[in-house]
């Protein structure tokens, strides 16, 4: 799998909260992609409040206006666990390779005393101009896409 982004409030890679961010894939797809297939993978542990700990993941093209693209989420309410939930997504890039995330929270405050949050996007593969998706490959695998 080839990560494209990371977040983890435990380790201190941080993106903004409740703030657009732009992804510059540039080099790491070919010069015709259109849009982009990936895994994200969403992270939480509970802190010792007893509190819902929420997350919200909002993506988009880059340049576009619209306030919330496609989203994905994960909860937990359990103070003695963790959750860790996978969504995979279609996401259209700009001719020049980029795209746009957004994400919240529903908790404030520090781990542990409350949640920790934390994501992971992969690239599992794309689609090129021509309208024809392509595998990602990865090492000696290949990961299979759907055709058109």
């Amino acid at each position: 799998q080839n990560t494209i982004y990371l977040m983890n409030m435990g380790t201190n890679v941080l993106t903004p909260e409740q703030q657009w961010v732009t992804v510059d894939l540039t080099g790491q797809v070919p010069d015709d992609t259109k849009a982009i297939f990936v895994t994200i993978m969403f992270a939480i542990t509970h802190g010792q409040t007893p509190e819902t700990c929420g997350m919200y993941l909002y993506l988009r093209k880059y340049g576009e206006v619209m306030e919330w693209g496609v989203s994905a989420k994960a909860n937990i309410v359990d103070t003695a666990g963790g959750v860790r939930e996978g969504y995979s997504h279609w996401i259209a890039l700009s001719e020049d390779h980029k795209f746009q995330l957004k994400w919240y929270r529903g908790t404030i405050g520090d781990y542990p005393a409350h949640c920790a949050y934390g994501f992971n996007i992969w690239l599992e593969g794309y689609l090129r101009g021509g309208g024809t998706a392509q595998g990602q490959q990865s090492g000696d695998s290949y990961l299979p896409m759907v055709t058109n």
